[in-house]
This record gives structure tokens, sequence and C-alpha cells, in this order.
């Protein structure tokens, strides 16, 4: 089994149009490598998405129409971005899900800095990227919500994740740091609806029941965490 110090990451972001991968499209992506303690920018590049620019999204990322005009297409970069990942291990991003949608489908595993941050550091304020930047003190450069940016600012993240679970003396192989990472997280608090804010084990019994049995998009952390305290 590869083990930790062994394994070759890939942080990867992504700056896009919107937040549906089946309409929107990729208009900034970065990679940055991640060996040991040793960490490298691999690709970064801005990219025409063929489409407009919606002003809303550009108020997030900072990226117009101008400054997409004459860039590469996703199709041109997409060979060069498709070599680093085939020589990674594993691919890395915060919020995974998101940015491995709008990616073209891999076999290689992602490892998601947000959901191994909450398992780690269950004490930070959020758990958002630049949250957690400045949670770590980590004195960066770049601009937050760019997709090198962001990258750089994972990269580190990921590597203090790596350090904390190490020191927790869990098994140092990659794939179970995988399965750790993708364990349920126990949620403290009602995320949403009339009782948001509410510590779960104060929820009214009936409303949880409800929930379980309507709520067939739950969360898998929130189900599983109900589940528990209810159901055991």
């Amino acid at each position: 089994m590869r083990r930790l110090e062994e394994t070759k990451f890939l942080v990867i972001d992504t700056e896009t149009t919107g937040v549906q991968p089946e309409t929107d499209r990729v208009v900034e992506v970065a990679a940055v490598a991640v060996k040991g303690n040793r960490l490298k920018v691999a690709f970064h590049s801005l990219i025409d998405p063929l489409m407009p620019i919606p002003p809303e999204a550009s108020g997030v990322h900072g990226i117009a129409d101008w400054h997409v005009e004459g860039k590469p297409t996703f199709e041109t970069i997409w060979p060069n971005l498709q070599a680093l990942i085939d020589r990674a291990d594993v691919l890395v991003a915060h919020n995974a899900p998101f940015d491995r949608a709008f990616l073209p489908p891999t076999e290689k595993p992602w490892l998601d800095t947000l959901r191994l941050s909450r398992h780690l550091w269950p004490k930070a304020p959020n758990h958002q990227n630049q949250t957690l930047r400045y949670y770590c003190k980590l004195r960066l450069e770049g601009l937050a919500h760019s997709a090198d940016g962001d990258a750089m600012v994972t990269a580190h993240l990921l590597i203090l994740l790596l350090r904390t679970y190490t020191k927790l003396g869990l098994s140092e192989t990659l794939a179970d740091l995988l399965a750790f990472s993708e364990s349920p997280i126990m949620v403290k608090k009602m995320p949403f609806g009339k009782h948001a804010g509410t510590a779960l084990e104060d929820l009214p019994p009936d409303y949880v029941e409800w929930l379980l049995r309507e709520g067939r998009d739950l969360d898998r952390d929130l189900r599983h965490s109900l589940q528990t305290l209810f159901c055991s």
C-alpha cells in the first residue's frame, strides 16, 4: 500500500461561469503538485468558455469576458492537464465534488480537503478555504477565488492536514486516508429550516422522524448524525 510520504498529490482548483456542470464552463484552472512537504505550481491557465461569463460569476472570481478573449479553450489545455493527472496518485480539491463535476471523468481517486478539515479541525470557525487560510496563519500571496490562489492555499492546507492526521497515529496509507476522509462526520447543529442552529439532540423527535422519512436529498452526514442520535 502506498504510504502518504510517497504519495503524489495533485491539487486542482477551477473557476467557472456558474455552478451547473451541465450548462456552465470552466474559465480558469490551476494545479499544484504536492509530495511530502514539497509543492510546486504545475499548471495554470485562463480559459475561453465559449459563452458569456455572467456578471454574478465575475463578481466571485473577478474574471470577465475581456480577460478570456483569445485564451485557449478547455479542449486545448486538457491534454496538458491530463498528463499531470496521469502522473498523480490522487487528485485533491476543497469541495472536491464541485471541481470533479467540471472535469472529464478520471479513474484517479479524489481527496476532499473540505471533508478532511471538518474531521481534523472541528474547532475552526468554519471550513471554507479562505477561512482556514487565516485560521492556520498562512502568509501567502494570491487573490481569493482565483484558481491559482485557491489551489496554492489548498496545497498548503493539505500539508498541514496530513501532519495533523499523522499525529493522531492513524494508518498512513493513501487508502486509509481516503476512507477516513469519506467516513461520516457528526453534525452538531441543524443547518437549515425552522430549527436552524438547534443542537441535534434538542430537535423534536417527530420533526426528526419526518425529516428522515421525507428528506430524500438529505446530506449524508446530517442523516447519519440524526440516525445515530435518534435511531440507535
